[in-house]
């Protein structure tokens, strides 16, 4: 994994158990849910990070009763967003390539808006192979067809948390297999530099 200074070390042999295919424990072996009760059969590390900052944007709303109130309001961790203003705001969509640049921009006044990309956390292992934090759990490696993903999602409750995690899940799922189970707008930006976003987009990429 890595730490606060987002260096990457792997555990000794980790390279032989990475991905469903090399033994890593899958959810369908590994775990069973019954209601909100997990039950495990065996050791396994759970990482909340595809939702986690989204959870806790939500946590602060429901703290600060925000859901309740004609507050205007725009909750921010480190990117994660919660908007309840009266006037759109306007977010950029940041270049993975160029953080200090925008590949479009989009506007917002009313839910949750998130995004998702490597170009923060990646790594270069000894054998030159270019590594990040958003992995396949197939076959364990590095997702290397998307490099950005933006997700917008109306409240109810938990839309924050939602949009985080499907701003992730973006890298691995098709859009539209997550669009049959939750209602949210996105926009991608593949490996390629080709772009698309659905239908309702509060947004748009710029054109060359």
């Amino acid at each position: 994994g890595y730490d606060k200074s987002y260096s990457s070390v792997n555990e000794p042999n980790a390279d032989e158990h990475t991905g469903a295919i090399h033994g890593r424990a899958t959810w369908d072996h590994a775990i069973e849910h019954h209601g909100t009760t997990l039950v495990t059969h065996g050791p396994v590390a759970l990482d909340f990070g595809a939702c986690g900052k989204g959870y806790l944007v939500d946590l602060i709303a429901e703290r600060l009763g925000v859901a309740q109130s004609d507050l205007r309001y725009v909750i921010d961790a480190g990117g994660d967003l919660l908007v309840h203003t009266s006037e759109p705001i306007t977010i950029a969509l940041e270049d993975p390539s160029d953080p200090a640049n925008a590949v479009g921009v989009a506007e917002i006044s009313q839910g949750a808006f998130c995004a998702s990309s490597p170009s923060r956390r990646h790594w270069t292992d000894a054998a030159g192979h270019q590594l990040h934090h958003l992995l396949n759990a197939i076959d364990g490696m590095p997702v290397n067809s998307v490099a950005a993903t933006w997700v917008a999602a109306t409240p109810p409750s938990l839309a924050t948390a939602q949009a985080d995690g499907l701003a992730t899940a973006l890298f691995t799922t098709p859009t539209a297999q997550l669009r049959a189970h939750f209602p949210f707008e996105c926009a991608i930006l593949t490996a390629d530099r080709s772009a698309a976003q659905s239908p309702d987009f509060p947004g748009s990429f710029f054109m060359r």
